[in-house]
């Protein structure tokens, strides 16, 4: 922490705090096991499926996907009161399907919606929270760049995850879908008339083969045709057929750039995994989670009051804090330390990567605020004014999530990937 408090890039600060001791104290065998276990961080098949979705993503997105998307979205919902803010909302869950990331969500609707609802008579800073609150739900509907991370560091399966976060994805979705009906109608948002059903059927064809995609990465995924790995690998290549081949907006001159972004966007993210394998593995060796465990304990016995910190300290490090980084850095002192009081390591992932969610939403350091802020050229404290109704209901759900096991075990257990 005082590390990154001095500005120090996240995998110095991991390196410093996990190296520093055994060079003060000369434990040479000590640093080579730590030496082999950087590389052994990241020499993980399943970790390839990171580069290959963030690809998939970058070329769905430079294809144009994202407005054939929206084109699906206003078809379904646009005709309600708020319809624009419900298209924002709906199509965050769709473009969830192929980024698997709150923040390339935010972007890409960012630059798109917020403008368009200004013209159409909303509130600037209202478009800029419904943006930045819809977006939390990527990382939790699959596939997710954060679970993919999760689960080949902490030894979860991949599809698994992506099983245990549905449910709490629709429901936030739906949640917050149900929210901006009611401040629509108190704020008087514009409603406007559906779409004759010539114009609903082409919307609807326009957008069927990109949301195509997540149902053949999911489906292939939970019916054990592929892994997540090469899950993700179709991905790439149904990408690329969709915007060379079917829509042709893609061109090849643009491989190059898209290849050189997607790499820049995960080499921090794996040299952070690596660093963050030895910081764990020390944590482990001198007993932090049960240390840290046994003073909890001391001063509440009780699984509610301690679940209730864990959120609350999860929500504050959500605050300044990545969701991957803060997972990497706190899931082996928090994963551990949970199971000892009997939780599912599967309630433990969803726990951890929601409240961090909520964390990067609320002010007035969250995440996804400066983020919108910045996409959609709206001013950081009109979106703050606009976005503690969203808050609530996140924090709300994120209880249900913490203390309702079933709310996140029943669709893998209903599909069969766990018993």
């Amino acid at each position: 922490m005082v590390g990154l408090t001095l500005g120090f890039p996240v995998f110095v600060a991991l390196g410093l705090s996990t190296y520093a001791p055994y060079f003060s104290t000369g434990e040479a065998r000590s640093i080579m096991v730590m030496g082999q276990r950087l590389f052994a961080g990241i020499d993980r098949f399943n970790l390839l499926a990171v580069p290959m979705f963030v690809l998939a993503g970058n070329i769905m997105t430079v294809s144009g996907i994202m407005d054939k998307l929206l084109g699906v979205a206003h078809a379904f919902v646009g005709w309600i009161r708020g319809g624009l803010a419900q298209v924002n909302i709906l199509g965050s869950m769709l473009f969830a399907g192929i980024s698997g990331s709150a923040v390339a969500d935010t972007v890409a609707l960012g630059s798109i919606l917020v403008p368009a609802m200004e013209k159409d008579g909303y509130d600037k800073g209202f478009a800029g929270a419904v943006t930045a609150a819809s977006a939390i739900v990527g990382p939790i509907i699959p596939p997710s760049n954060v679970m993919i991370i999760y689960g080949a560091t902490f030894g979860v399966p991949i599809g698994v995850l992506f099983a245990a976060g549905f449910v709490p994805g629709i429901a936030v979705g739906v949640s917050m879908m149900i929210l901006t009906f009611f401040i629509s109608i108190i704020q008087k948002h514009p409603k406007h008339k559906p779409m004759g059903w010539k114009k609903f059927w082409l919307s609807l064809l326009h957008g069927i083969i990109p949301m195509a995609m997540p149902i053949i990465i999911l489906g292939g995924i939970f019916s054990g045709v592929f892994t997540a790995t090469e899950a993700s690998a179709i991905a790439v290549l149904y990408a690329l057929i969709i915007g060379l081949f079917v829509y042709r907006t893609l061109h090849l001159k643009q491989l190059y750039e898209l290849l050189l972004k997607s790499a820049k966007t995960c080499a921090g993210t794996i040299l952070i995994l690596a660093f963050s394998q030895n910081f764990g593995w020390i944590l482990a060796r001198h007993q932090v989670p049960q240390i840290i465990l046994a003073a909890v304990v001391s001063v509440t016995q009780s699984p509610i009051l301690i679940l209730l910190l864990v959120n609350l300290f999860l929500f504050v490090v959500g605050l300044f804090i990545g969701r991957t980084v803060a997972l990497l850095i706190l899931g082996p002192i928090l994963i551990p330390m949970l199971a000892l009081i009997g939780l599912h390591q599967l309630h433990i992932a969803m726990i951890l990567i929601f409240a961090l969610g909520v964390g990067h939403l609320t002010p007035p350091f969250g995440l996804l605020l400066y983020t919108t802020a910045y996409a959609g050229n709206v001013k950081f404290e009109r979106i703050v004014a606009q976005v503690p109704p969203y808050v609530i209901l996140l924090l709300v759900i994120n209880m249900i999530v913490t203390f309702v096991p079933e709310f996140v075990m029943f669709f893998p257990r209903f599909i069969g990937v766990i018993r």
